[in-house]
C-alpha cells in the first residue's frame, strides 16, 4: 500500500529565521511546522520533540533534518524510516517537490482499520 492517500496536505510553514520561543509556542497547537528557506523552499519540518532536544535560539541552528519519503514509497518501508529516524513525521516528496507530510498516525490508523476488517474480534 502507497502513502499517497496517508499524506497531510495542510500544514503550516514557518521560515528557517524563526525564533525557537515562538516555534515552541505554535507546537503547542501544532504536531508539526514546515520549515522555508528565504525562496520559500521546504526544507524540511520541526515537531515538538525537535525543539525539547535541540537548545537553539532559530531554527537555522537547530537539527530539524528528517529524511524526505517519496510519495511512491510503501507505508511499510515509511514506517521502518520513521522507527530509524526516531520520528512520528515525515516529509513527503513527488517528482522532488514538496507534497506533505506523513504521520506515524496516519499509517496506524489506516493498518488497524485493515486488520480490523479481517478479524471481528481478538
Amino acid at each position: 500500500m502507497k502513502i499517497d492517500q496517508l499524506i497531510d496536505r495542510n500544514y503550516t510553514s514557518i521560515s528557517i529565521l524563526e525564533d525557537m520561543y515562538e516555534v515552541s509556542e505554535w507546537l503547542k497547537e501544532l504536531d508539526y511546522l514546515c520549515v522555508v528557506d528565504e525562496e520559500l523552499k521546504i526544507k524540511g519540518i520541526i515537531t515538538l520533540k525537535d525543539v525539547h532536544i535541540n537548545t537553539c535560539s532559530s531554527v537555522l541552528d537547530c537539527n530539524f533534518k528528517k529524511p524526505f519519503v517519496d510519495i511512491e514509497e510503501s507505508i511499510f518501508d515509511v514506517y521502518r524510516l520513521m522507527v530509524e529516524a526516531k520520528t512520528d513525521y515525515l516529509p513527503v516528496t513527488h517528482q522532488n517537490k514538496f507534497a506533505g507530510v506523513i504521520s506515524l498516525r496516519n499509517i496506524t490508523d489506516i493498518l488497524v482499520d485493515r486488520v480490523g476488517d479481517n478479524y471481528s474480534t481478538f
